[in-house]
């Protein structure tokens, strides 16, 4: 019994006992399943759509997280980290991706739209970084990364900025 995904790829792997079929999608999308009884010479359709339901993964590439703490002088400005977004099903060229600055009463200071790097014909992206914020109060910020996918997954990672006194 072929099992195909929606560019005609033959699924792998298939299971089939008391006359049901199990199988694993490798990724998200549109499943066609034809079956031909034997004793009845009827062929039946199925289609099976799995959704994308993991939201993009990300990663700063110093390993820093929401237990990091950098700490700079009001009036300076701040790197935003690199960072890199993997998604399971979304091309990274097609995540909405915003960093978000964010103080200690939670209201957003600023929306920046990150910098990326792509590679060499210029069509993937490689990575996220080289943005950067002028700190000029003093007070514990929150720098977030949002990654959404095209199923709207969404994702938040942050570290912190303790902006102290010059």
């Amino acid at each position: 019994v072929p099992i195909v995904d929606e560019n005609g790829n033959k699924m792998e792997n298939l299971k089939v006992s008391e006359g049901r079929i199990s199988f694993i999608p490798k990724n998200a999308g549109i499943y066609y399943l034809k079956a031909k009884y034997a004793d009845r010479q009827i062929d039946s359709s199925y289609i099976l759509t799995v959704r994308d339901s993991l939201a993009p993964v990300t990663e700063f590439e110093d390993g820093s997280n929401s237990s990091t703490v950098v700490k700079i002088k009001a009036g300076d400005t701040h790197e935003i980290k690199n960072f890199n977004i993997t998604d399971n099903v979304t091309a990274k060229e097609k995540l909405i991706v915003k960093i978000a600055v964010i103080d200690s009463s939670g209201a957003v200071v600023a929306w920046i739209e990150p910098d990326c790097t792509f590679d060499e014909t210029g069509l993937k992206i490689t990575s996220w970084g080289k943005s950067s914020y002028r700190f000029t109060k003093t007070g514990l910020y929150k720098v977030m990364i949002l990654a959404q996918d095209e199923s709207k997954n969404m994702s938040r990672t942050y570290y912190n900025v303790q902006v102290e006194e010059k």
